[in-house]
């Protein structure tokens, strides 16, 4: 079902490692108001194409649109700044850190300075809009 417009889409996307090409030519769109379920079995390089999208993982070539613009993704400090973000599958949480900080990993608001009440303040907001 397409809800809005195309927010993001991937046309040709390859990445192979060694002689092995694992994703040909993938087409992808995620139009805004979706969403989307990426399904598959294991090793159907799902979080390949993903990690690629969020600027974990290089795309050997192929090229990525938000809202119909080309944009080059080099990192996720990158993807994020162009509103592109990916929740990992793996659970790197830190048990010592609060809440807060544990929300915010790798993507806090300041590279240089953490601003604590910023993030907590975030996170009371979102927290109080998921209920």
């Amino acid at each position: 079902m397409n809800v809005g417009h195309i927010l993001l889409s991937a046309e040709r996307i390859n990445k192979s490692y060694g002689y092995s090409r694992i994703l040909n030519n993938v087409h992808f769109e995620l139009y805004k108001g979706e969403v989307l379920g990426l399904a598959g079995e294991n090793g159907a390089w799902k979080s390949t194409l993903l990690k690629i999208l969020a600027g974990v993982t290089p795309a050997d070539s192929g090229t990525i649109y938000w809202e119909n613009k080309e944009i080059k993704i080099h990192n996720p400090v990158d993807a994020t700044l162009k509103g592109i973000g990916m929740v990992f599958q793996e659970q790197n949480l830190i048990p010592m850190l609060p809440v807060f900080e544990n929300m915010f990993l790798g993507r806090q608001p300041s590279l240089f300075l953490q601003d604590k009440r910023k993030m907590v303040r975030i996170c009371e907001e979102t927290f109080a809009e998921l209920g």
